[in-house]
């Protein structure tokens, strides 16, 4: 008795499943594929920070190309402007690269743009923050002409950091 009553009830179970399974496909219900585990934010910002710090570098040694600024500094700071000093000035450009490209994982949900206008707001508070105090300094040093281009690149490279932090972000 028990055992009949066990099989009527597996083969109730049984073409229930079937059924389902016939109106899913008639319907085109699919079954949900599995979920992509997501990086975790800092680990993001980290290899963010380690591309935009070569990226720093980079631009760093471009901009330190432009003449008139270049012989500036040299006269100016002759001992930053030594091979020996390029080596530090190089790795603390890294380092701040990295550093930022960190404090992004932090500061972007808070930032409101969407798409590159992100990275480029990102950027321009960076830039606020570290280019706008560096030129303060130098204005009182410096002439015009290379505060001015120091105010430009300083911007130029800061907005493309921005830049590349939020699509390495966004990738990763």
């Amino acid at each position: 008795m028990v055992k009949k009553t066990v099989k009527k009830s597996l083969k109730k179970v049984v073409k229930k499943k079937a059924i389902k399974k016939v109106i899913h496909a008639k319907v085109g219900v699919k079954k949900k594929a599995p979920v992509k585990k997501e990086t975790k934010p800092w680990k993001k910002g980290l290899v963010a920070g380690m591309l935009s710090g070569v990226a720093l570098m980079i631009l760093n040694f471009v901009m330190s190309l432009i003449p008139y600024s270049h012989t500036w500094y040299l006269d100016t700071f002759p001992g930053m402007m030594t091979a020996f000093a390029s080596g530090p000035v190089i790795v603390s450009s890294f380092i701040s690269g990295v550093i930022i490209g960190c404090l992004y994982s932090v500061f972007s949900k808070g930032i409101e743009a969407k798409g590159i206008m992100k990275g480029l707001c990102y950027g321009f508070k960076i830039w606020l923050i570290v280019g706008i105090p560096w030129l303060v300094m130098v204005i009182g040093l410096a002439p015009f002409s290379v505060w001015i281009l120091d105010l430009v690149t300083s911007l130029v490279t800061y907005l493309f950091l921005g830049l590349v932090i939020d699509l390495v972000y966004r990738k990763v």
